[in-house]
């Protein structure tokens, strides 16, 4: 008996290393963190699935947030390009079809510019970051991110 509880315990540990997803693997930093002004957004990850040339990432935003000068992206870690589109409080990064797929276990970042920060000072706000393939389907679990603003409005006309 006591042979079959031991086997039973290895057997649920070593399912449950084998299947645990990575926590906290979405991180995003607006390269530009205070309220009211206009930054850079960088997400990183950790692929939990292989991210295809022709696959995209989805990025919603609060209302709070201005996404009407999104107009670039890019990568450090993902060749090939993106077309960035928006689409209300959405900003949609689709790869343009060119390069190599990234795979399970890579860590991989992209940052898109012109996200005007809401005027709120000292706030934290939730993004939700999902990833597809060509089909729209959901490849990777969606993680919802805090994003932190801080700091003074001094100019947010601009």
């Amino acid at each position: 008996m006591k042979q079959v509880l031991n086997f039973l315990i290895l057997f649920s540990l070593s399912n449950t290393i084998i299947f645990a997803a990575p926590q906290d693997s979405v991180k995003v930093n607006p390269l530009n963190p205070a309220a009211g002004q206009v930054s850079i957004y960088q997400i990183s990850f950790v692929a939990t699935d292989t991210l295809y040339p022709d696959g995209q990432i989805i990025i919603t935003f609060p209302e709070d947030f201005d996404l009407s000068k999104v107009i670039m992206a890019g990568s450090t870690t993902i060749n090939g390009g993106f077309k960035v589109s928006v689409q209300g409080n959405k900003v949609i990064l689709k790869r343009t079809g060119l390069g190599r797929s990234t795979i399970p276990k890579e860590t991989v970042d992209v940052k898109f510019a012109n996200v005007k920060n809401p005027l709120a000072v000292n706030k934290q706000f939730s993004l939700k970051v999902e990833f597809q393939n060509k089909s729209n389907q959901q490849i990777q679990r969606v993680e919802e991110v805090k994003v932190d603003l801080k700091g003074n409005v001094s100019n947010p006309s601009r």
